[in-house]
């Protein structure tokens, strides 16, 4: 269940056990999902205890290894949606100029999605 975890993402580099505000599991050969405050899905390995953001899974099987160089920008900020068409691999600098601009959301198919156009 490994993907690398070296990035410089560090919205998704928090540790599962800090924060975590919803635990949910059926028994222990399970993943276990976690919820933290901010909307950040965590699934862990019972058997090894690895964790893993649900957004940078979701994203490494959209974009490959593109992504762990990158950070997974959700397009839906508030809901934090993990589905590839709301998930986009970008740069930390990318990410970080386009956040700085505070955009204002665009409308795509009535959702308000803060695209960064790449």
């Amino acid at each position: 269940m490994s993907v690398d975890t070296s990035t410089n993402d560090t919205e998704n580099r928090k540790s599962v056990a800090s924060n975590t505000t919803d635990y949910q599991h059926s028994n222990d050969s399970e993943l276990k999902s976690h919820f933290q405050q901010g909307g950040r899905y965590f699934l862990q390995d019972p058997a090894t205890g690895e964790s893993v953001n649900v957004s940078r899974l979701t994203a490494y099987a959209e974009y490959g290894r593109e992504i762990y160089q990158r950070d997974a920008h959700h397009e839906i900020p508030l809901l934090k949606v993990d589905a590839p068409k709301f998930l986009d691999a970008l740069t930390r600098q990318e990410h970080t100029e386009y956040h700085k601009q505070e955009p204002d959301p665009v409308e795509v198919d009535g959702f308000p999605l803060l695209r960064a156009g790449r």
